[in-house]
């Protein structure tokens, strides 16, 4: 047997190498995932849903949130700044969110872990909760209101809408005054999602219009305060408002 025959003539080294280059060539996707740099990507759908409740501003945004980087990651918070002819006038953090747009029921948002290619897809609600001296006058008054129009009803004809008087309505009148902040304006939203690694935190600015004619619209819900609706019940015509964004950024 020849001692000296070089190595790579031999026909076993070769098959260690066609086998290494194979596992090499399978483990590319995996490497370039592994290399590459966490990312985020969004996208949001063209409107935006404006409507409040007793004057306390809601915004319903439909997002896409992808990871598209090589590593997982966490959305630990997501929210939006509010400025209104270029001066900020609030910050609503995303409170809940709607499983699938045609749901009825909100799920309260909370920490999202996404692996790579993985998504989060869902109608996100930005909204400030009522304080708990406000939601106290709330809740006192709410009662109060509904045991009043129960009242007359019985002294009235079965299905017709009845009203409290203005005294009951007062408190309602004054949460509103308090929060609301729809006025006609050009607007522009900054988005913002924050995750456990602060290079992969990203902001999306929209835009968009509110007229005059919705301004009058949403302050015209108090008029209805005193049957009770918007206050314990909600009529059929209570949609809010679907706006186009003008831009996105």
């Amino acid at each position: 047997m020849d001692n000296n025959i070089s190595f790579y003539t031999r026909p076993e080294f070769w098959s260690v190498v066609i086998a290494f280059i194979a596992l090499i060539i399978s483990a590319l996707p995996y490497l370039r995932r592994f290399f590459k740099k966490a990312k985020l990507e969004v996208d949001i759908y063209d409107s935006i849903w404006i409507t409040h409740h007793v004057g306390n501003p809601i915004i319903q945004i439909n997002l896409i949130i992808k990871n598209i980087g090589g590593s997982s990651l966490s959305i630990n918070q997501i929210f939006i700044d509010v400025y209104r002819d270029g001066e900020k006038i609030m910050k609503l953090p995303l409170k809940n969110y709607l499983e699938k747009f045609n749901d009825s029921y909100y799920f309260p948002f909370k920490k999202v872990s996404l692996d790579p290619n993985e998504e989060w897809h869902h109608g996100a609600r930005f909204l400030n909760f009522f304080s708990r001296d406000d939601v106290k006058k709330y809740k006192e008054n709410e009662r109060n209101l509904k045991n009043e129009i129960e009242r007359i009803k019985k002294e009235t004809e079965k299905g017709e809408i009845v009203r409290a008087n203005k005294s009951f309505i007062v408190a309602f009148e004054e949460l509103f005054e308090k929060h609301f902040n729809w006025k006609d304006g050009n607007y522009s939203l900054e988005l913002h999602i924050k995750t456990d690694n602060k290079k992969v935190d990203l902001i999306k600015t929209l835009k968009f219009t509110i007229f005059e004619s919705l301004k009058q619209e949403f302050e015209n819900d108090r008029n209805k305060y005193d049957t009770g609706d918007r206050i314990y019940w909600y009529s059929d015509n209570y949609y809010g408002e679907w706006i186009d964004i003008e831009s996105i950024n």
